[in-house]
């Protein structure tokens, strides 16, 4: 009797531990919290750029960020709109930049999830990552141009030179 009560609680035992490494190893690949809550985080701060922060409901930089970024959260399969080039990024965008490359960054590499039920949902998670590392190359490309007031004599000609 008291074997099988000891083979019973190995059993339990050996159970708990192979659920404690499947729970360690999906919060390490997975960071323990959803790939997009960042993305949504970053979508929230354009919201917040144009309501709170004085950026124009029409500024380029705002309209192409924010559809770009609802494309991907949506799962759209429509095509990225690209960055304007003639407009300079306004300082309120600009801010977010680093956190808007951490959440492609992490949504491009942490969103597989552990159990994908149908191949419908590897396809549309697979769009979405890639739409997420087409818009962080775009940016890459872009550089988020911010306006850099001119300098006049020397220092604006090594600034021209710089660029």
């Amino acid at each position: 009797m008291l074997i099988l009560l000891l083979a019973d609680v190995a059993v339990l035992a050996v159970f708990l531990f192979g659920a404690l490494v499947t729970a360690v190893g999906v919060t390490m690949r997975h960071r323990g919290s959803s790939a997009t809550y960042r993305l949504d985080a970053v979508r929230d701060r354009l919201i917040s750029a144009c309501v709170f922060d004085g950026v124009p409901r029409d500024n380029q930089w705002l309209e192409t960020l924010y559809s770009n970024v609802s494309s991907i959260l949506l799962q759209d399969a429509r095509k990225l709109e690209p960055l304007p080039e003639s407009e300079e990024c306004p300082p309120e965008i600009f801010a977010l930049q680093a956190d808007l490359r951490e959440a492609l960054e992490q949504l491009s590499r942490h969103h597989t999830g552990p159990f994908l039920r149908s191949s419908r949902e590897r396809r549309q998670k697979r769009l979405q990552r890639e739409q997420a590392k087409n818009l962080l190359e775009m940016i890459e490309r872009a550089g988020l141009r911010r306006r850099v007031p001119k300098k006049s004599g020397l220092m604006g000609w090594l600034m021209s030179v710089a660029r």
